[in-house]
């Protein structure tokens, strides 16, 4: 009963498959599972004859444990259905060389089909009564892929066969072709079938007809019941001439062998049973007997098509010049023999085939002639995979392999060996990972950077690499060796009071080991050697500051971007002296601003000196303060005689102000006699009623106690703000004349002449119209120089 693994199948797709299944064999058994994890155990526990997996969503783990599978259950066929999710799942899918992927959606009978030709291929048993020679002909035509176990007395030996070609032999201690010829001597010959061994290396490069015929001819040697002489002809008659009788008759043992082993390994097929796998949804009776059916019309097919071509050989060869023939083909039998090269054993056929196309040896040449293309195909392969072995494994190595492989399949694009080819490049990457995994070896312990560079690198090219989960475990070894490195240097660094290597081998730490269990002591480390080196640091800059703000800004600012540094109380206790430091020198800079002040009292800023002093400052500001002082003493001195004389001043300009006020009421008195033509409207003025001009009570000479020029003159009008009036100017000479020599005379102080507005140039000389009394009592114009010293009696406007 053949077994069928189906992992993490739906009943769905069960019953398909198995529905499918059944239009081909009824010989199976489902066994299911869930589990990805329990293949292995299955695998190892139960002997399994094709694995089908619904692969619905591969992880990676699902993926490594195929591969694991593939590589150490190589006998047993992976099939799967799957949807890649990912680029990467499929490469990684494509990669396993003994896995078959089908796409979805599936083509379930396609996946039937496949499944059904895989037990098939696999039938084991035992063959008896058929000679060794002719099955090993058949399997050569029907290129079968299989391992047989010969059996004779107590006598055992195996035949590795691939494709129809006899690759290797044993027999006791014998191997390779030494071993053919030993299993072929034997008689009656027991064969028992097994699945083949892909791995299984090739030993044997020789034809298979050829081995045949050194192998009856040593049998013969050995018997002694024909003469050497007579050895070719009869190896050929009894091997290449096999008479259609013989080889039907071995055909159809053959055929019933295996039918035999076949039932012989399924379950009796009772009614009962069959209604049991029918409940399942495996088989019926119908399916059995179409299966039967359709294997017995096969075979007479088979045996149609061989009679057919036994008659033609049987009439090629007595027919047409058979002594001839047979001549040419010995010696041809001989040239190949002595021929140096494998070529040249080509030529020699083809030369023997082109001369007698009809030959009754034409099928015998022929497949010594695809044994010795398939021999040179197998030293193309030996040596294809010695080539590619002996590159060098550098940057340029997967394209080189691949080219190498790829050669060998442009040359033979129909090998045997392309699915061994095609695995091998899948195995590429592997190998290049391997590689790259071994390199991280060479490097020297002590080179950290390097060997750190190397890791990420290999991580980086191989993320899934089979190495990998090694070299992150390497890496993880490296950052504890690096920080038993930083806690040695940190001793010197202490000592020198020197951490800037350490703190760069912290960083280099923390950046490229984050998730390393010793992160947070290296933390740690790093941010007490910062804090010793930033003391240090904040030390010499308030050394070398002369400013003392500045100084506190500085440690403010570390402790502001540092709150949990451990030298805070340090820093802090230095910054409470610098604010008392400050206080004092405040009180100082307030003190000094205040005394220099000259807004200040000189009586105030004395006392508050004085005080200052008296109350022992400082010493840096103590001889500063007695010096200013005693200037402040002589300051105030110099005040309080300044304070008498402006006494004497205050009262100088009172009597002045009173001799003014004297003035004025004189004045007064005197505009009562004009009859209401004058008269005071502002004080401090007097307006002519008659001309509507407003004049300056008091003449300048009344005013300023002296007579000016005639510059000054004009300063002086511009300058008058007398009853709050600014447009005062100097008058005409005809307005003056009017208002002096009127009956009732304008009101006088006694000026000896009034400048004018009116200025003129006369021979050169810049001179102005002024108006002066004359010995008659009345008011005349007259001319006077610029620079005379006279009198002014504003007017307005």
């Amino acid at each position: 009963m053949k077994k069928i693994l189906a992992v993490d199948m739906d009943a769905i797709t069960l019953n398909i498959i198995s529905s499918l299944l059944t239009e081909h064999t009824t010989d199976f058994e489902i066994l299911t599972t869930d589990k990805m994890e329990e293949m292995h155990d299955i695998f190892k526990s139960l002997s399994i004859d094709v694995a089908i997996m619904d692969l619905n969503k591969p992880s990676t783990n699902d993926i490594e444990i195929l591969k694991f599978i593939a590589k150490n259950f190589l006998k047993t066929p992976l099939l799967a259905m799957t949807a890649f999710e990912t680029i990467e799942i499929e490469s990684a899918i494509k990669s396993i060389g003994s896995l078959q992927y089908f796409e979805k959606p599936v083509d379930f009978k396609e996946l039937a089909d496949k499944v059904a030709e895989v037990l098939e291929s696999s039938v084991k048993g035992e063959i008896h009564g058929i000679s060794l020679a002719s099955f090993l002909q058949m399997s050569e035509m029907e290129k079968t892929s299989c391992a047989l176990k010969i059996k004779t007395g107590d006598k055992e030996g195996r035949l590795f066969m691939t494709k129809g070609a006899l690759i290797a032999a044993e027999a006791g201690e014998l191997t390779g072709k030494e071993a053919v010829y030993e299993i072929l001597s034997w008689d009656s010959p027991v064969i028992e079938i097994e699945d083949a061994e892909p791995t299984k290396k090739r030993e044997i490069s020789t034809p298979l007809m050829s081995l045949l015929m050194e192998g009856l001819r040593q049998k013969d040697e050995k018997s002694g019941q024909i003469d050497k002489s007579k050895i070719s002809a009869q190896k050929a008659r009894n091997i290449s001439i096999v008479s259609s009788a013989e080889r039907i008759k071995d055909i159809e043992k053959t055929k019933k062998a295996a039918d035999t082993q076949s039932d012989l390994t399924r379950t009796t097929g009772t009614d009962d049973n069959l209604e049991s796998m029918a409940a399942q949804g495996k088989i019926t009776d119908a399916g059995k007997l179409l299966k039967r059916k359709r294997r017995t019309t096969n075979v007479i097919k088979v045996i149609a098509g061989l009679l057919v071509l036994a008659a033609l050989a049987l009439t090629w060869q007595f027919m047409v010049q058979p002594w001839l023939t047979q001549r040419a083909y010995k010696q041809t039998i001989a040239s190949i023999e002595e021929a140096g090269n494998l070529q040249s054993k080509i030529n020699i056929i083809n030369d023997f085939l082109n001369s007698n196309p009809k030959s009754q040896h034409l099928s015998e040449l022929q497949s010594i002639k695809a044994g010795i293309e398939r021999e040179m195909e197998s030293r193309a392969f030996d040596q294809t995979i010695e080539q590619a072995g002996n590159l060098p494994i550098d940057d340029n190595y997967q394209r080189k392999a691949e080219a190498v492989y790829s050669d060998f399949l442009k040359q033979y694009p129909d090998s045997a060996y392309r699915e061994e080819i095609e695995k091998r490049i899948a195995t590429i990457p592997t190998i290049i990972d391997d590689a790259d995994f071994r390199a991280l070896m060479n490097i020297p312990e002590n080179e950290y950077s390097k060997r750190l560079a190397a890791y990420q690198q290999y991580l980086e090219t191989h993320p899934d690499g089979d190495n990998a989960a090694k070299v992150e475990e390497m890496i993880t070894r490296l950052g504890s060796n690096i920080y038993q490195h930083i806690k040695i240097k940190k001793e010197t660094c202490d000592k020198e009071k020197k951490w800037e290597p350490c703190i760069k081998l912290c960083q280099y730490f923390i950046k490229n080991f984050q998730q390393h269990d010793r992160l947070d002591d290296v933390n740690e480390l790093q941010q007490t050697m910062e804090e010793q080196r930033d003391l240090i640091s904040l030390t010499q800059q308030a050394q070398e500051e002369k400013n003392v703000q500045a100084i506190k800004k500085l440690y403010s600012q570390y402790l502001s971007e540092n709150p949990e540094a451990s030298i805070r109380p340090i820093l802090e206790k230095r910054i409470a002296q610098i604010n008392r430091k400050q206080e004092q020198e405040t009180t100082w800079e307030n003190l000094l601003a205040y005394v220099k002040n000259n807004n200040n009292s000189i009586f105030k800023r004395t006392d508050r000196m004085t005080q200052y002093v008296n109350n022992n400052p400082p010493p840096a500001y103590q001889k500063e303060a007695k010096s200013i002082l005693a200037w402040l003493t002589k300051e105030k001195q110099k005040e309080l005689t300044k304070i008498a004389r402006q006494k004497a001043l205050e009262e100088e300009q009172k009597e002045k102000q009173a001799a003014l006020e004297r003035e004025k009421a004189a004045i007064r008195n005197r505009m009562e006699q004009s009859g209401g033509r004058f008269i005071e409207k502002t004080p401090g003025t007097i307006t002519d009623t008659k001309t509507g001009l407003t004049w300056c009570m008091l003449d300048s000479t009344v005013i300023t106690e002296s007579c000016m020029d005639y510059k000054a003159a004009q300063q002086y009008v511009s300058n008058l703000d007398t009853g709050g009036f600014k447009d005062w100017r100097l008058p005409d000479p005809s307005e003056l004349m009017v208002i002096y020599n009127s009956p009732q005379g304008f009101p006088d102080e006694g000026a000896q002449w009034y400048w004018t507005a009116d200025v003129f140039t006369a021979a050169w000389q810049k001179k102005v119209h002024t108006v002066v009394p004359n010995p008659s009592g009345t008011w005349v114009k007259s001319e006077t120089p610029v620079d005379e010293c006279g009198a002014v009696r504003a007017v307005r406007p």
